[in-house]
């Protein structure tokens, strides 16, 4: 059982609202959920929790840019960074915040702040060659769901979910397995269960779209909060003759300031299942 203590927050459109009211829930000693506290939320719970059912916005952030050399990367950083603070999410997201005509830039930070984190000024982040991400898989940042081998084949997904990444997907997967006994589906075919998406409006998918993400603001990288959006059905193998199936799965995706916001507030003591019963489960 973890031994943290999670609470979920909620306003549709206020971000400052949710973010201080999670901040003060967590207490002195707690935090605002990062995406591997989400992680371990579920992976200590089962479907129909409303940690599953419900998306949640963390301060695990994904900034994309050019490194000191010139070269294509991608940071992931749970907690630490510009996008750490209430300050540094209103400033990273202040093209979006006060755009009047509809164009979405996404998040920012200057070029010479994205090469303070690449060189761990911030705090323990973990760098990865974008271009080796996009090599090794077509479906990279498309959100279709992933297998639970083809998550742990790629290093980013593996640090987009943090530590527990296998043990939860063994949960998941489980968890899957048994909702599709009980609907009587077939299951001679690996579960797919977690999707990986870019950011809505500056992609980075390619070197093309993200040099396209680049010249639109320049001097600057991108850079999103990190959502884990509720369990949804995937329709799968759609089209004439294809094999048609299910998911129940979930995307990790880079999270839009004109979206909803939810956080989660961790405490470092008491038990999760305090907070079960808080919630009525």
């Amino acid at each position: 059982m973890s031994a943290n203590q999670f609470g979920l927050h909620f306003d549709g459109e206020k971000f400052d609202r949710v973010f201080l009211e999670a901040e003060t829930r967590g207490g002195p000693q707690g935090h605002i959920a990062t995406v591997s506290d989400v992680i371990d939320a579920r992976l200590h719970t089962n479907l129909g929790h409303d940690f599953w059912e419900r998306f949640c916005t963390t301060l695990s952030a994904e900034y994309v840019g050019l490194s000191r050399a010139g070269n294509p990367i991608v940071i992931v950083a749970h907690g630490v960074g510009p996008l750490a603070t209430y300050a540094g999410i209103l400033e990273t997201y202040s093209h979006d915040r006060t755009c009047t005509h509809g164009r979405t830039y996404g998040g920012r930070i200057s070029a010479a702040d994205f090469h303070r984190l690449e060189n761990g000024f911030y705090g323990k982040v973990t760098v990865l060659d974008l271009q080796a991400v996009w090599r090794r898989s077509d479906l990279a940042f498309s959100g279709t769901p992933l297998t639970h081998a083809e998550i742990m084949a790629e290093p980013l997904w593996q640090t987009r979910l943090g530590p527990h990444a296998e043990p939860y997907l063994l949960h998941h997967k489980n968890l899957v397995r048994e909702w599709r006994r009980q609907r009587l589906q077939p299951t001679m075919y690996e579960e797919r269960l977690v999707g990986m998406q870019d950011a809505m409006g500056c992609y980075y998918a390619s070197r093309e779209l993200l040099d396209r993400a680049l010249r639109v603001v320049p001097n600057t990288a991108v850079a999103h909060l990190l959502t884990v959006s509720g369990l949804a059905e995937h329709q799968l193998g759609r089209g004439p003759g294809a094999f048609h199936r299910e998911a129940l799965a979930c995307v990790v995706h880079a999270w839009p300031w004109n979206n909803g916001t939810r956080l989660m507030s961790v405490k470092p003591t008491g038990k999760l299942r305090d907070w079960i019963r808080w919630l009525g489960k």
